[in-house]
């Protein structure tokens, strides 16, 4: 009984596999499941079938130290890297839909609600990384920094609206707070000359997000200006002395800073950003300028929402096709 194939694959393409795989077991699910009951049945079938393949891949490795036919070992080996491999399927069209979700709830966020208002800055920066969290709390799977920027998937949290004398990280006395900082992970470890050592940091970078159309910016205030807050929060790096585990941070006038501005583009904002003499991005929807001083070097982009919404859907594009997510 094919009843709910059509329904799996026009709502839930991360169960394909399990379609293909199990459809003996789908095929006997009862009639008259609602989509959230369906979502559940087969959440249970794909559990089981990766702790089946679990089992066999542990089975297959102690019986390795036994083997005395290469051919039957990699028969064997053949057919559990074949689900094995299809559950790493499952596992990306999930990421993929998850992706979808993300770029849909944004969307929405910066919607008017309904009490005709725009959402809290703090709901909209919490869909991009849980708010008041370091990265010892939050993992790579639970953040949507990709969303700003693919790379940013593999930096490491130092800070999330904290104080910074708030932070282990960040040994500061310094009673500003930054939205967000990450460091650039040494992704090329083992490609980088003297690369063991994590210190001096290479790079840093900071996101600032901002409530949804606000308009009440003003120029050369650091409560209400965002290129100066976070042109400030670069100095308080460059010239404190902070310290990751009791070592200083090497941040000097050489060390490049990475900032984005999450703002949408409203007219005080853009009095600031003519101020600045800020460029607008070859799409002309956002802004961005290099700045360089004899202490600190630091490229800032101006990112409104739905620039995010746009590019975030034009590098998923591939994947989205792929699994039909219009």
């Amino acid at each position: 009984m094919d009843l709910y194939v059509p329904i799996i694959e026009e709502e839930y393409p991360n169960y394909n596999t399990v379609l293909h795989h199990k459809k003996e077991q789908i095929e006997k699910l009862p009639a008259g499941l609602s989509k959230q009951e369906l979502d559940l049945k087969l959440y249970e079938i794909e559990s089981d079938w990766r702790l089946d393949v679990k089992s066999k891949g542990l089975e297959l490795i102690d019986k390795e130290k036994d083997i005395t036919q290469l051919e039957n070992y990699k028969e064997r080996y053949s057919e559990f890297l074949t689900n094995f491999n299809e559950i790493g399927q499952s596992d990306l069209a999930r990421y993929v839909v998850h992706r979808r979700a993300v770029i849909d709830l944004l969307d929405r966020l910066i919607e008017l609600n309904e009490e005709d208002k725009f959402e809290n800055e703090d709901i909209v920066h919490s869909l991009f990384f849980p708010i008041r969290e370091t990265g010892k709390t939050v993992t790579t799977d639970k953040q949507n920094l990709w969303l700003l920027d693919e790379r940013l998937t593999y930096n490491k949290l130092l800070a999330s609206d904290k104080l910074f004398k708030q932070v282990e990280e960040l040994n500061s006395d310094s009673l500003k707070r930054m939205d967000l900082v990450v460091r650039k992970e040494e992704v090329f470890e083992n490609a980088t000359l003297y690369s063991e050592d994590q210190y001096p940091f290479e790079s840093f970078t900071i996101v600032e997000f901002k409530k949804p159309e606000r308009d009440n910016y003003k120029q050369g205030s650091y409560k209400d200006d965002p290129i100066k807050q976070v042109r400030t929060y670069v100095e308080e790096i460059v010239n404190g002395n902070e310290k990751v585990k009791g070592k200083r941070i090497e941040a000097n006038n050489k060390t490049p800073f990475y900032c984005y501005v999450v703002a949408d583009i409203t007219p005080t904002l853009q009095t600031i950003l003519d101020y600045e003499s800020i460029d607008p991005t070859p799409d002309g929807l956002g802004y961005f300028r290099f700045y360089e001083t004899k202490t600190s070097r630091a490229y800032i982009e101006v990112l409104p929402f739905q620039k995010i919404i746009k590019d975030a859907k034009q590098r998923n594009k591939i994947l989205f096709d792929q699994l039909k997510l219009t």
